[in-house]
């Protein structure tokens, strides 16, 4: 019996071991460094999985990073950045990498944005100042599955 309960430990051990292996690659693009930092230490609190967050603070930059730079699984998108405003930041990333899901960010009094881009082809919106490690993380891992 012991054995048996062991092997059950091990493999179950080996199971998480397995899963918490893997890593989401993150493009966050967002102006404000507050906003930043709080949403990574948010996804630090993910085991299952870890995230790798990239950021940059420009529509320009994002879009760069998506043509040149390394793969992304998921892109955290601000629409109101210092060089773009709104749904044209939203279609401009997505022109680049249209294989790529994109979670939208919103202002607490943009909703209705959010909801534009949803329909124009976002995987989610999120609205900041309400944004909790468990709904982002289960935003951007439903976002990559359904893509």
């Amino acid at each position: 019996m012991a054995y048996a309960h062991d092997m059950r430990a091990r493999t179950a051990t080996n199971c998480q071991d397995v899963a918490a292996t893997q890593l989401v690659d993150i493009l966050l693009v967002e102006d404000s460094h507050a906003e930043a930092r709080l949403i990574e230490a948010l996804l630090t609190q993910s085991r299952n999985p870890r995230f790798r967050v990239t950021r940059v603070a420009e529509a320009h930059a994002a879009q760069s990073h998506l043509t040149h730079g390394t793969a992304v699984d998921v892109v955290l998108l601000d629409l109101n950045l210092p060089d773009s405003q709104g749904l044209a930041t939203f279609s401009c990333v997505q022109r680049v990498a249209p294989q790529v899901p994109i979670v939208v960010l919103t202002g607490m009094g943009d909703e209705s944005l959010g909801l534009e881009a949803s329909r124009l082809g976002a995987q989610e919106y999120l609205i900041k100042g309400s944004v909790r490690a468990d709904l982002l993380i289960r935003t951007l891992r439903f976002a990559i599955e359904r893509n």
